[in-house]
């Protein structure tokens, strides 16, 4: 099993103690995963075969298909555009190194989120990720995580904000469980007008010292590929296990 492998089980397992993953349905050519949350992102499904020809779009419907790297010389992305499917995006997966953890010192103030304050932690990722499809049922399913009366087991969830000035202007999350040794990093944005202040760089930092001090060691996130919070993951020692292209169905007008 790669790494990869490994990590793509592991959040399988923990997601579906949560709203995130809802349902898995195996299907004749594909395997579809559902969410509570709306969107291609959040429902999608995963092909069990190599052959884009075998693969059966009828009955995957208006989800999206999701393609980890060995589909793409397959034949798959044109064969899903001939159909009538665009590309929606690239989900890069993260994964801690051994050095992850160097250079842990962090001078930004970050405060911890409780259920009260969270509408500010709201507000800074309803801008943040405004085009981002499902967004607002997710800040939902964060919100109520606070609580844990949507996460099964020992999964625990906890989010952190900077201030300045008074003002929410970078946050971001984590999803934990001791038990199952694993943290997922989520979540994690800052407004257009506070980016370059190495507030990410901080957060990733201290979510990182969070998890070691409570003796996780398997640990990752998932970002769109090239984009800043990738840079600042690869610049702190996580490495690059794998990315998929996220086709959807053109919606017609």
């Amino acid at each position: 099993m790669t790494v990869f492998e490994e990590f793509w089980t592991l959040h399988g397992q923990w997601a579906s103690q949560t709203p995130i993953i809802k349902e898995t349905i195996e299907l004749t050519s594909s395997k579809l995963y559902l969410s509570d949350v709306p969107g291609e992102f959040f429902n999608f499904a995963v092909p069990k075969t190599e052959s884009p020809g075998n693969l059966d779009l009828a009955e995957i419907g208006k989800n999206g298909i999701y393609l980890f790297e060995k589909y793409w010389h397959c034949g798959f992305l044109e064969h899903l555009t001939k159909n009538g499917y665009k590309f929606l995006g690239t989900d890069c997966w993260l994964v801690s190194g051994r050095d992850a953890n160097l250079e842990m010192q962090i001078s930004t103030n970050i405060l911890e989120v409780s259920r009260e304050t969270f509408p500010d932690f709201y507000k800074v990722m309803s801008v943040v990720f405004k085009n981002f499809s499902g967004n607002k049922k997710y800040l939902e399913v964060c919100r109520d995580s606070l609580t844990n009366k949507t996460l099964g087991g020992d999964l625990q969830s906890k989010f952190f904000l900077i201030y300045e000035g008074g003002k929410p202007v970078s946050g971001a999350g984590v999803f934990f469980s001791q038990a199952n040794n694993i943290a997922y990093f989520h979540n994690a944005g800052t407004l257009e007008n506070f980016r370059g202040k190495g507030y990410q760089t901080s957060l990733i930092k201290h979510r990182l010292k969070l998890v070691r001090d409570l003796g996780i060691n398997r640990i990752y996130a998932i970002t769109e590929l090239g984009s800043s919070s990738w840079k600042n993951y690869l610049k702190l020692g996580f490495d690059q296990a794998q990315v998929a292209v996220i086709m959807a169905p053109n919606k017609k007008p």
